[in-house]
């Protein structure tokens, strides 16, 4: 059951990295928030579990003046390719060379000889690895940041992935982990669920709920505790959506969000009646709130 639960989320997000780069910009400032929570100290030896696309080491690389050694990991193949190619091709001056691993590594890394590499050059060095969140391919306490946006969520063992964090990361540093707020807390998220159950189509069942340590939040920070973390934070933020015309938001739940295939599978008729409703609903919800769309969310910070 876990190897298809990650099988099922590799396939995933293989494709959808051909079509992340709006998903992208609207989490790039939470992903920032969470770096900025994580680097206490201008720590230089970073983690970066669940890295996506590359979006944040691609800023770290060009607004960071001290040399650092990054290790960006996913499972996505895709994910991978695109964080690489994005630095490539936009490759600060601080950086001496980035590399891509698409194979997982078997045994654990002991990561003092890149970091001999870094100080010998005065650059930083990017490595993009595939990897599993549940089983890192490093020795014990080798970082000194581990961050991870939008990934404790979704995985199927989000306190294996922590004891992992725990594990990897040296003394007096910091975990940082962002989830996915309160589903009440993002009206504008529930709106195709909320329009489609109004027309009686039948919304299929996730693999799972993405909401559960939104939910149990105290009970994730007791765990954290339990595992060995001294300290633990939490911090509730909303992030805007740059997306102020209903009629684009509509657009892109339907050709770029999970939803696409659902609302691309409905006859022609029944998804027209969607797209309406969905525009009038929205509509009403802004000028209710006089708010752009924002989804909530929430930063844990722990330190060993």
């Amino acid at each position: 059951q876990m190897e298809e639960a990650l099988k099922r989320t590799e396939a995933f997000w293989d494709v959808k990295s051909k079509s992340y780069k709006k998903d992208e910009e609207i989490t790039l400032p939470l992903a920032l928030s969470l770096h900025t929570a994580a680097m206490s100290n201008d720590k230089a030896k970073i983690l970066d579990v669940g890295c996506g696309t590359g979006v944040v080491i691609s800023h770290l690389a060009f607004a960071k003046q001290e040399k650092f050694l990054y290790y960006g990991m996913d499972l996505s193949g895709g994910m991978l390719q695109c964080g690489k190619e994005r630095l490539d091709n936009s490759l600060a001056a601080s950086v001496t060379n980035t590399s891509i691993e698409l194979e997982e590594t078997k045994g654990k890394i002991n990561i003092s000889k890149d970091w001999e590499e870094v100080e010998k050059a005065k650059k930083s060095m990017v490595k993009f690895m595939k990897g599993n969140a549940l089983v890192l391919p490093f020795e014990d306490e080798q970082f000194e940041v581990y961050a991870s946006n939008l990934t404790l969520m979704i995985v199927p063992d989000h306190k294996a992935m922590m004891k992992e964090a725990y594990r990897v990361l040296k003394p007096n540093s910091r975990a940082a982990f962002s989830v996915w707020g309160l589903r009440e807390d993002s009206p504008f998220f529930g709106m195709i669920p909320k329009v489609m159950m109004e027309l009686g189509v039948q919304m299929p069942k996730p693999p799972q709920n993405n909401f559960h340590i939104a939910e149990n939040i105290e009970q994730t920070k007791k765990e954290l505790l339990e595992i060995g973390f001294k300290k633990v934070f939490i911090h509730r933020t909303e992030v805007i959506i740059p997306i102020e015309d209903p009629e684009l938001q509509y657009q892109h739940m339907k050709f770029e969000s999970h939803f696409k295939d659902l609302l691309q599978g409905l006859e022609p008729e029944k998804e027209k009646i969607v797209h309406e409703k969905y525009l009038k609903a929205t509509q009403e919800l802004q000028d209710k709130t006089e708010k752009l769309p924002t989804f909530s969310s929430i930063i844990i910070v722990a330190t060993k």
